[in-house]
């Protein structure tokens, strides 16, 4: 083969393979930039000692999620019924540990175990929305979130943990209250729980991801529901002359269809959708 064919050859298998690199660097850096605004937007909600400056974490209760450009977030309603104040949502800086802001005051939904939190001003804008779909058994979906033992890492070690993320599939719609199947002991389970209109997804995210936002995977920002509680199943297997016990784990969100609509009276008239698209 000449040479001049071997140039042209190779230019025509090349250029192909450089604009999918091409393409893939601008698809990782779209998702480096999503992961940016989900590290700031979505909370640690914790009681705190901020004496010098330094955030030191006393107890840590949830997750929330930051909605709109006016400083209103949404968690579990059981993540704040009950605690101790002052409450502060810690969000984890890149280099220099947790920053906060100081949860003023808090609204629970009517029905379900869902409240709105309104945080210092100057509070980051969110680009995350809630979705307007209906979701069914089998949609996927993605789940950011502090889980307790990652927070308790962080107060033992002094490390700071980076945003948990889990990802699964709906395994139905439940239209029924928890309590029958979780039982009162339960980590955010039994009579904490309230509502009737949960997801009950594949997969478990771990205590202190309730109250955190349950993405559609399909519609990176788009949130679909609210992490709010986890199921295990003990089963005693015999395997000769001993036996062992074998959990199966579920957890539940609560849909999105069953507070998109809710009208807390610190939004003054607005919807929780309609303030989750005030993103300018």
């Amino acid at each position: 083969m000449s040479k001049l064919c071997s140039a042209l050859l190779f230019g025509l298998v090349g250029i192909p393979v450089l604009a999918a690199s091409a393409q893939e660097s601008i698809a990782e850096q779209g998702l480096q930039d999503r992961l940016a605004q989900v590290r700031h937007c979505v909370v640690a909600v914790a009681r705190i000692d901020a004496g010098g400056g330094v955030a030191r974490i006393l107890s840590t209760h949830g997750t929330a999620f930051l909605i709109g450009n006016r400083g209103f977030a949404l968690t579990a309603n059981h993540v704040i019924a009950g605690k101790s104040k002052p409450l502060a949502a810690l969000t984890l800086a890149k280099a220099s540990g947790w920053t906060w802001s100081n949860i003023l005051a808090s609204e629970s939904h009517p029905a379900e175990d869902v409240a709105i939190l309104k945080l210092d001003p100057g509070s980051c804008k969110s680009g995350f929305q809630l979705g307007n779909s209906v979701q069914m058994a089998s949609s996927r979906y993605r789940i950011f979130g502090y889980p307790s033992d990652a927070t308790r890492f962080e107060a033992a070690s002094g490390e700071f943990p980076d945003l948990v993320y889990t990802e699964g599939y709906i395994r139905r719609r439940y239209s029924a209250s928890l309590s029958p199947l979780l039982g009162s002991s339960s980590p955010g389970g039994g009579s904490r729980v309230a509502g009737t209109s949960f997801f009950e997804l594949s997969q478990i995210a771990g205590t202190g991801t309730s109250g955190g936002p349950v993405f559609d995977l399909a519609e990176p920002m788009a949130v679909i529901g609210i992490y709010s509680a986890e199921k295990h199943t003990p089963r005693l297997i015999a395997t000769g002359d001993t036996s062992i016990t074998q959990l199966t784990s579920v957890s539940y969100a609560v849909r999105g269809d069953a507070f998109r609509d809710w009208k807390p009276a610190m939004l003054g008239g607005k919807t929780v959708l309609e303030e989750s698209r005030n993103t300018r």
